[in-house]
């Protein structure tokens, strides 16, 4: 587990003139970014231009992610040497400069060849890896708030960027200051790294707990049949094999929001059928009524298994499939429609691209496990609790994960601002 340090302290300091940085040390000062480095604007590239399958990926705003490039999803263009201006270089950092994500950077860490499209930057300097911190810690996404304040939707031009401030110290010490970041930081991001991997198995584990409990019950002695479905395998042999529209019934009753409580897409939670509701909502035409004790399905972008049991009367997006009078336990098939399994053979029949829905008419007819009544209680009962202990070491990795998140965004604003002395 990493600690905090005890903070070392340059011996003076001074105000700085900036709010949201205070003091810093008496030897410090503050330059525009335009005195360390060059900016870059992209290219207006023609979108029917651009194609998976062309030769020279353009880096887009979508496209940087998490500190760095997907050059995976990266739309292309042919080589064109009219466009060398605006190909990015090892150490560059590249900027989002409109949108909800403006500020975000990534540094180019390889030498592939790439342009940089309209409304993403490019900054250059010799000191790009302290730049990088720079731009990566509090003030900086203070400054963009506070340009973008009252603004539809956050922009910022090259004039804002080389307009923000940073140390005006020496190239020893920046060094000095980035080098101890990369250290430091490095080995945060491994631990989080291995919390993240622990948390894709503990998911992973969860999930072959459901699959093993809805598809093979809970004694395992008793005798097993052949379910004569690929993907579920053998089953307990006084189990049936029942289509979905033979165990519950489909509502179908809409209306127009009248302030109802209200749920959408985005209010439930994926795989783990939960529902958060909140006051900031879109209600999106023709809704679907609900009743306490029915299930609610999603049935647009079924791989982000968004299925919930709702216990009071309410609305709905139409995007859900609402469930009603199970012949069961509303928990054993809750479970059960959000499978890894269930999930996968729903999402391989969707139809639309960039929405991709599926049918109730494909969904009816898929065959599921369907075990007694008391049976299907005593799986919900084991799986309610086996599940609640994993969500819960998941929750206590995921609120890790964040205290270390908060640690590193803190120990760069120390750094960049002098609130934390690094040896020289």
């Amino acid at each position: 587990m990493l600690k905090k340090n005890t903070i070392n302290r340059y011996d003076k300091y001074k105000d700085s003139g900036i709010e949201w940085i205070g003091e810093i040390p008496e030897n410090w000062s503050f330059s525009k970014l335009s005195w360390s480095a060059q900016f870059i604007n992209g290219f207006a590239f023609d979108s029917a231009q651009m194609d998976i399958d062309n030769q020279i990926p353009v880096i887009r705003i979508g496209d940087i992610q998490n500190g760095k490039v997907d050059y995976e999803n990266c739309l292309k263009v042919n080589k064109d040497d009219n466009l060398e201006a605006y190909t990015v270089k090892l150490a560059d950092i590249v900027i989002a400069m409109s949108g909800a994500t403006t500020g975000k950077i990534a540094t180019i860490d390889n030498e592939k060849k790439a342009y940089i499209n309209q409304r993403v930057g490019i900054i250059r300097s010799k000191n790009n890896k302290f730049i990088k911190y720079c731009l990566e810690n509090e003030s900086f996404i203070k400054y963009i708030n506070l340009l973008s304040a009252g603004s539809a939707q956050p922009n910022i031009s090259m004039g804002n960027i080389l307009d923000f401030k940073i140390p005006y110290i020496s190239q020893r010490e920046q060094e000095t200051i980035a080098g101890y970041l990369d250290k430091k930081c490095g080995e945060i991001d491994r631990v989080i790294e291995v919390q993240k991997e622990v948390i894709e198995k503990l998911k992973e584990y969860k999930q072959s707990v459901i699959t093993e409990a809805v598809t093979k019950g809970l004694d395992k002695s008793v005798p097993l049949k052949d379910s004569g479905i690929e993907w579920i395998g053998k089953i307990p042999q006084h189990w049936e094999i029942r289509r979905l529209k033979t165990v519950l019934n489909l509502r179908n009753e809409k209306a127009e929001y009248n302030g109802e409580i209200y749920i959408g897409l985005e209010n439930v939670l994926s795989f783990l059928g939960k529902y958060n509701l909140t006051e900031d909502f879109v209600v999106e035409g023709i809704s679907n009524k609900f009743y306490s004790g029915d299930l609610l399905f999603g049935k647009l972008r079924p791989y982000l298994a968004k299925a919930t049991i709702v216990d009071f009367n309410g609305l709905c997006s139409s995007e859900f499939l609402v469930m009603q009078n199970f012949k069961g336990d509303n928990r054993y098939l809750l479970r059960l429609l959000l499978s890894y399994w269930f999930i996968d053979i729903v999402n391989s029949s969707t139809y639309g691209a960039k929405m991709p829905r599926a049918s109730w008419d494909f969904i009816s007819n898929m065959r599921i496990p369907f075990p007694s009544k008391i049976e299907q209680q005593q799986i919900a009962d084991f799986l309610d609790k086996k599940c609640s202990e994993i969500d819960k070491i998941i929750e206590d990795k995921e609120k890790l994960i964040e205290k270390l998140t908060e640690y590193k965004k803190s120990l760069i604003y120390e750094c960049v601002t002098g609130k934390r002395k690094v040896a020289v």
